[in-house]
């Protein structure tokens, strides 16, 4: 297989070397994932390069200090577009966003997957995701297990994550745990885009661990950003000072004028089920005046005709 040499990432993140002498001044490193070499992706070091870290489960040195989140939610998922190409961010993508947001791979420093297989095989989004994945040389790719034919796969350690943290298992969705792992590399920015978990009983219920770990993440002293278009960390009205709220006046207005159209509704009811019972009287009474009436006239005529009448 031809090496593809993966230069972008580090030249993006470090700053040039200027250096009078005539030794090297950077170096050509092969990636390794948890410690198993991979022979397919080399990166460009320098050779003064003190990083505060390195990306979780690799050798690949973490120069930037900022990291943008993104999901899928439409409201703000192109919103990150005005960090594209800033040398002073990470862009995390996850499962099959490259279908709804192409641009974020080209993009994307890092990418999450860590749905089973036999899961994200059944996702309507793409069937051939794990063929993707196994194509990707761009970026490390968070799974539950390094994968043979998924080269770049990095085992999350879900358990490190945990440990590091109060309620460190209040984890209910992939975002929160990308929250969490930016906390623990020691990120000072994060950002959030496309989170909205809203729209649907799933969703809304995943919705609160977010909001905990972007909690754990502005405790912690963390620039945390989050689009006034999404839904994450917002409220109608502050309990219980804000009772004259616009939203808070415009849902009980609202919430009134159901009630009554309910109760309306409910009176059409029961004046169409009395009508119901009207008609269905009438009818009874039809059935039996032609029981009393229709019958004895046939029986008359039918002895009429046995007489020759």
């Amino acid at each position: 297989m031809e090496k593809e040499i993966q230069k972008k990432p580090i030249e993006m993140l470090s700053e040039p070397v200027v250096s009078n002498s005539t030794e090297p001044t950077s170096k050509m490193v092969k990636l390794e994932i948890n410690g198993k070499v991979i022979d397919e992706v080399e990166f460009e070091v320098p050779n003064d390069l003190q990083p505060p870290g390195y990306i979780t489960g690799t050798n690949f040195p973490r120069t930037r200090d900022k990291v943008a989140i993104v999901g899928f939610a439409p409201s703000s998922m192109t919103d990150v577009r005005c960090l594209f190409g800033d040398p002073e961010w990470e862009i995390w993508g996850l499962n099959q966003l490259y279908i709804s947001f192409p641009a974020i791979v080209e993009h994307a420093t890092r990418w999450w997957q860590i749905h089973h297989r036999h899961d994200y095989d059944r996702a309507v989004r793409d069937h051939k995701h794990h063929d993707w994945l196994a194509q990707q040389r761009r970026f490390p790719i968070y799974m539950q297990e390094q994968i043979g034919d998924i080269p770049l796969s990095v085992p999350l350690p879900f358990k490190d994550i945990v440990s590091a943290f109060p309620y460190g298992n209040y984890m209910t969705n992939s975002i929160s745990w990308e929250i969490a792992l930016a906390i623990m590399e020691g990120f000072k920015t994060i950002h959030v885009y496309g989170v909205d978990m809203a729209q649907d009983e799933e969703f809304f219920e995943q919705r609160p661990s977010c909001e905990y770990w972007a909690g754990i993440a502005v405790g912690r002293g963390i620039d945390f950003y989050i689009p006034t278009k999404s839904d994450l960390l917002k409220t109608a009205w502050m309990y219980p000072i804000e009772t004259d709220s616009p939203m808070r006046i415009k849902i009980d207005s609202r919430r009134k004028e159901l009630r009554q159209r309910v109760n309306e509704t409910h009176a059409q009811k029961q004046a169409m089920n009395d009508q119901e019972m009207q008609l269905l009287g009438a009818l009874e009474n039809m059935n039996y005046i032609e029981k009393c009436w229709m019958v004895n006239v046939k029986e008359v005529r039918g002895a009429n005709s046995q007489a020759g009448r």
